[in-house]
């Protein structure tokens, strides 16, 4: 007795929820209805012949088109297929209703004469697995916002009058397949991954350029009707000196390669650079340098003592090579002090070119401490006679 009332008690509580007793929201049918008109341009008679009406429930009562969920707590999906539907496609009645958009997985409206463009809003029903909109009038450019739904694995545009390049639909890892035939479309092909896709068919477009490797997966059928598309697998080769294109990743792997490169030849240089100066040091050390008799003299070994040994170059002499100057000593300088002079004063002392010795350039300098000095650098020393 006491659960009878309590059903009792119920019954009443339900019907103020939903008069209609039906378990799909009222949004949710206004919705469905407001798509449908703008779909067949207002004709109110179709919704009747499609049981579509305020009072009924969608899955309850099957609406013509409608599949829900096994509870019939959702609809799943909507198919319309060849109706002769021939309005516009108002994605936002659907897709900005929550319980609409959580649920619809397929929209299926291929085969009728719907026109105008796919709107943006389509992104918003991020559930659809598969939208099929084939063999309409619709135009325009396809949506960038289609390369956001994830959940896409089927995409059918073909024969329609579509225009303009392609989104980024590589982005959809599960996408199976894609249809695009008998469209304007134009640019390049994206760089899909073929081996995920059971159908993909893009011919009788304006694409261009070299297609994406296929990896023998499809034939030329699906690319063939595209004047400016080339290689394989098409027989049309692509001109020499246009490559595949590189990917942003490739670009940046060359960027890096260049900066390493110039980075081992600045390296490089540098040595040879640095190698160089030691090189000009050790030259500039070994200057013969003449004294006149005015300073210290080194002293000149004998001729006997020239036979009996090696020369060393600190006893090394050589004559003046200019005429009428006496004969000099030469000493080669090895270090930084020879007999009091100091080779940074002799770099730093005025000099005047007098010609060409007997082992290199003579010049002759002013030194305030010793008069006048002449200097020969020694073009490579070997052994000096």
């Amino acid at each position: 007795m006491k659960q009878t009332l309590v059903w009792v008690l119920m019954v009443p509580f339900f019907c103020l929820l939903d008069p209609t007793g039906s378990v799909i929201e009222a949004e949710v049918r206004s919705s469905l209805i407001s798509f449908l008109g703008n779909l067949s341009n207002g004709d109110t008679e179709l919704a009747t012949d499609l049981r579509w009406e305020q009072e009924s429930d969608p899955c309850i009562d099957s609406w013509n088109g409608i599949v829900c969920n096994v509870e019939n707590a959702s609809v799943t999906r909507l198919r319309l297929e060849r109706f002769n539907l021939s309005g516009s496609l108002d994605m936002g009645s659907l897709c900005n209703v929550p319980a609409i958009a959580n649920s619809l997985a397929r929209l299926i409206l291929n085969g009728n004469y719907l026109g105008g463009g796919l709107p943006a809003e389509i992104s918003v029903c991020r559930q659809l697995t598969h939208l099929q909109i084939g063999g309409n009038k619709f135009e325009g450019k396809l949506p960038d916002s289609l390369a956001s739904m994830d959940n896409l694995k089927a995409l059918n545009v073909s024969y329609n009058n579509f225009s303009g390049t392609l989104p980024n639909l590589s982005r959809i890892s599960g996408l199976q397949t894609f249809l695009a035939q008998e469209n304007q479309l134009s640019g390049k092909i994206p760089v899909f991954d073929f081996y995920n896709f059971d159908d993909f068919n893009v011919s009788f477009n304006n694409f261009s350029g070299r297609i994406p490797d296929v990896d023998g997966y499809f034939n030329s059928s699906s690319f063939m009707g595209n004047p400016l598309l080339c290689g394989n697998p098409l027989q049309n080769s692509c001109p020499r000196g246009k490559g595949k294109g590189i990917s942003a990743e490739q670009e940046l792997m060359y960027s890096g390669y260049a900066i390493l490169g110039s980075v081992l030849v600045g390296v490089v240089v540098f040595k040879l650079c640095k190698k160089k100066r030691k090189t000009d040091k050790v030259d500039t050390e070994n200057v013969v340098l003449a004294i006149d008799g005015s300073g210290n003299k080194a002293t000149v070994p004998s001729s006997e003592h020239k036979t009996s040994a090696p020369l060393n170059r600190s006893e090394v002499s050589a004559n003046s090579v200019e005429s009428g100057m006496v004969s000099s000593s030469l000493v080669v300088v090895t270090s930084p002090t020879v007999n009091g002079l100091r080779f940074e004063e002799l770099l730093q002392a005025p000099a005047e070119l007098l010609g060409r010795g007997e082992h290199g350039n003579l010049y002759k300098v002013i030194w305030r401490k010793r008069g006048n000095v002449r200097c020969e650098k020694d073009q490579g020393l070997g052994n000096l006679e």
